[in-house]
């Protein structure tokens, strides 16, 4: 039988979130974290984005 090691690591943390409840309020944890990281980190981009621009347009002054 050929599996892959990813789809063993993959179906195992499937069960084990399907059957602990403490396990998917952890991941549910993790998951709130990751995406309040990613929010940020797109706003200190579109802000970084927006100096940038600021500056080049004052250098053509």
């Amino acid at each position: 039988m050929n599996k892959s090691l990813f789809g063993i690591i993959l179906g195992s943390a499937a069960i084990a979130l399907a059957m602990s409840p403490k396990g998917r309020k952890a991941a549910r944890k993790l998951a709130v974290k990751g995406t309040g990281a990613f929010l940020d980190m797109k706003d200190q981009i579109k802000e970084a984005a927006q100096l940038q621009s600021v500056l080049r347009d004052s250098k053509r002054e």
